[in-house]
């Protein structure tokens, strides 16, 4: 199964009975399964990771509303210790 992340700021039409961005209309070549939306957010190294651990924790706290939503297939944390990334992606 193959993943697309939504843009946040694109619309979605509906194409053939399936959500799309409006950029992949004009890209029959690209097939997807599910639609994802990335939430993203830089952390600093500060203070032992104290952001990460605070987004962390933010995130625990919303878990099981986010998770059970109509729809949502999962939801998965990710991390980049080189770059500073924070993300969520919901499927």
């Amino acid at each position: 199964s193959s993943l697309f992340c939504a843009p946040c700021c694109s619309g979605a039409d509906e194409l053939a009975g399936r959500f799309v961005s409006p950029g992949l209309a004009s890209m029959p070549f690209v097939n997807f399964d599910h639609i994802a939306r990335e939430w993203r957010c830089k952390f600093s190294a500060d203070s032992d990771n104290a952001s990460l651990m605070a987004a962390q924790a933010k995130l625990e706290d919303i878990l099981a509303d986010v998770s059970s939503i109509e729809g949502v297939v999962s939801v998965q944390r990710v991390v980049c210790g080189g770059c500073l990334d924070f993300k969520v992606v919901t499927k």
